[in-house]
């Protein structure tokens, strides 16, 4: 059974009247195409009812879910949010500035837009995984390990970046070879055997592909 993401992580800041924003990336170890960063905001006044209603939607790890349930998932996320944003790096910035930097960049970028819209006091982002830099800045964070099956707010951003990219590496399989619409630009065999024989497309990263187009 797939372990549901829930509210304990944010109902402490939420006593405290703080916002809390889930931030998660998709596409980080993927061969092409870009990488998405989803953020989401749960208002801070939620109900119990509201909350129970929430939790009964089964939002978990977007890496858990079937690409269908995801996609049942994503408008309900976006209907039951305070707000959301999803950014993304494209691969021009993931071959020149490397894909840390880039997850940053879209990071900043989705937990800039939730700011500047909501203009909140003191808010918090819970990060899946590990501290972004370049949010520093901008917001108080907390990295949380496994977050994406902990924190309703970072399972809900991985749910909507995947689905935006997902549908975005999906409309590019007519231009190439390399069956993106099936396996979304990560390094299954097919497309590895794809690159071998086809070679480099523009939307291949650059560093994750070197030795394999050698071959």
């Amino acid at each position: 059974m797939k372990p549901l993401a829930n509210f304990d992580l944010e109902l402490p800041f939420w006593e405290s009247h703080r916002l809390v924003i889930g931030v998660d990336e998709v596409g980080r170890g993927a061969l092409a195409g870009p990488v998405h960063v989803g953020a989401v905001a749960f208002h801070i006044h939620l109900s119990d009812n509201d909350i129970t209603n929430i939790l009964s939607l089964g939002i978990a790890d977007s890496k858990l879910l079937q690409p269908k349930t995801r996609e049942k998932l994503d408008p309900l996320i976006k209907q039951t949010s305070l707000t959301y944003s999803v950014q993304s790096a494209d691969v021009e910035t993931i071959n020149k500035f490397g894909i840390v930097n880039a997850v940053e960049k879209a990071a900043y970028a989705a937990v800039r837009t939730i700011l500047e819209t909501l203009k909140p006091t003191n808010p918090i982002a819970l990060v899946d995984g590990f501290i972004m830099k370049k949010l520093n800045g901008i917001i108080e964070q907390q990295a949380i390990i496994k977050g994406d099956q902990k924190s309703i707010s970072i399972a809900a951003a991985s749910i909507i970046a995947k689905v935006e990219r997902d549908a975005l590496m999906s409309s590019l399989e007519d231009e190439n070879y390399y069956e993106w619409a099936v396996n979304k630009g990560y390094g299954t065999k097919i497309h590895r055997e794809g690159i071998k024989k086809y070679g480099v497309h523009p939307l291949h990263r650059t560093l994750f592909i070197r030795k394999i187009a050698a071959q």
